[in-house]
């Protein structure tokens, strides 16, 4: 597995923009049998101008039993080549990347065919609560939505941080399979939530995308 690039650019983040930094969003298989991230340098580097509690606490779960290698490890499952396949039928040039390739499509798509890889195994993070939930379920989302913005790694680190106490806290709250719902219907209202902060939504804009979310994805 190679990383490699920069970190995108955010105009409103008070740490300079540095080239040499790792590409958040970039992962490519650099051939067979040869996927393993190499997660402390990914780490350390990610982590390098920012506060180590805040950055690498988050970007630590990035090793061989985090989300990429659930995803990189589904690679060639059937319902991941598929979602692959159909994220592939659109070519956007400032989207975001399907990863593994250098492919980049609509982010909704991307979230969706990157998001089927680190499910699809069902070894991903768990958090038992009232309400079970598997956080990193929110990763692909936010990705995308950073590279589509061109959001700092920052940037995306804590959206990704948020993503994960708002998806717990409403898993301490309230047990949802008594009452007929899945526990993957907290994960929309979490993506969501990241996605607004990446993307500097208003309060009202932030309201009606949790709307959104909520109608169209209870499960």
């Amino acid at each position: 597995m190679q990383v490699s690039g920069a970190i995108g650019d955010d105009p409103t983040d008070p740490i300079p923009y540095d080239p040499a930094d790792v590409d958040f969003y970039h992962f490519r298989v650099s051939g067979p049998g040869r996927r393993l991230l190499n997660a402390e340098v990914f780490a350390g580097r990610i982590g390098s101008p920012l506060d180590p509690a805040l950055s690498l606490r988050p970007v630590s779960y990035f090793h061989e039993k985090g989300p990429l290698g659930d995803a990189f490890g589904a690679w060639n499952a059937p319902p991941c080549r598929i979602a692959r396949h159909l994220a592939q039928s659109v070519k956007v040039a400032t989207g975001a990347t399907l990863w593994g390739t250098g492919h980049k499509t609509l982010p909704d798509l991307a979230a969706f065919a990157n998001g089927a890889l680190v499910r699809y195994l069902d070894f991903n993070d768990t958090y038992l609560s009232k309400e079970p939930a598997h956080p990193s379920d929110n990763l692909a989302a936010v990705l995308a939505a950073g590279e589509a913005a061109h959001a700092s790694g920052k940037r995306v680190i804590e959206a990704l941080a948020l993503a994960y106490e708002v998806q717990c806290r409403l898993c301490d709250a309230a047990a949802l399979r008594p009452r007929g719902w899945d526990h993957v219907t907290y994960g929309p209202f979490s993506s969501a939530l990241a996605s607004a902060k990446i993307l500097n939504l208003s309060r009202a804009q932030t309201i009606q995308a949790l709307n959104l979310a909520g109608v169209a994805n209870v499960a």
